[in-house]
């Protein structure tokens, strides 16, 4: 009688086991799959509320570092909208023209006010060109070949080589237009190296092709960190 209840009560368990399996699979089944898109927050607190921005011509731009950042927080979405309000480069030179603005775009709190209502924009992001520079750099390495046919002597020689330095440096500032308070600077720096020898037919790069692809290194990476 026991053993015979022992049975039962093991089938029983063996029952509510594949009952169990059986729902899950039937819940696993039925599951969907929700994609939500989400922002990081903003690295700076008071940047991630200026939403409206005006980019200012930079200093020794000759990288076009000014455009192409305002291509990238035009270019900027979330949920298939702009992120950002980018106020048009052509009617902010026209504005800052007719002000005769200094460089820094900016004089008084009054007449910070009353350019931010003119260009419709919260904030001004301005810089420089700190740098770009190259050098080049001439050594040796070492390499070995056969001496025979079946390899069995080697020698060791000596190439020559070049090694490629490419920099480019620019600092990046925003300015709240109402309270005039600089509410971000950075420098960022890039940092390139190459390296050709005249046995391996490389060749090094153009310093003006590599500028430009640095300055978009840089302009994509302060757009990610006020956004």
């Amino acid at each position: 009688m026991l053993t015979l209840l022992r049975y039962i009560s093991l089938k029983n368990n063996h029952l509510h086991v594949i009952m169990f399996a059986l729902l899950s699979s039937a819940l696993v089944g039925c599951s969907t799959t929700t994609k939500i898109q989400y922002l990081e927050p903003a690295e700076i607190d008071e940047v991630s509320l200026l939403k409206k921005i005006a980019v200012n011509d930079f200093k020794k731009d000759s990288v076009g570092l000014a455009g192409k950042i305002e291509t990238k927080l035009s270019q900027k979405k979330f949920n298939n909208q702009p992120y950002f309000t980018v106020v048009s480069r052509q009617n902010l030179d026209l504005i800052l023209s007719e002000q005769k603005r200094q460089y820094s775009g900016l004089t008084n709190e009054q007449n910070n006010v009353e350019l931010g209502e003119l260009i419709g924009a919260q904030a001004f992001i301005s810089g420089k060109i700190n740098s770009k520079s190259y050098a080049d750099n001439r050594y040796t390495e070492e390499r070995i070949r056969c001496v025979d046919e079946k390899c069995k002597k080697i020698q060791t020689y000596r190439v020559q080589c070049k090694k490629r330095n490419i920099q480019l440096s620019a600092n990046i500032k925003i300015v709240n237009i109402e309270t005039s308070k600089v509410v971000y600077t950075e420098t960022y720096q890039q940092s390139s190296d190459w390296r050709a020898c005249t046995d391996n037919g490389k060749t090094l790069p153009n310093p003006s092709n590599v500028w430009q692809n640095q300055a978009n290194n840089i302009a994509r990476q302060f757009v990610e960190k006020i956004s």
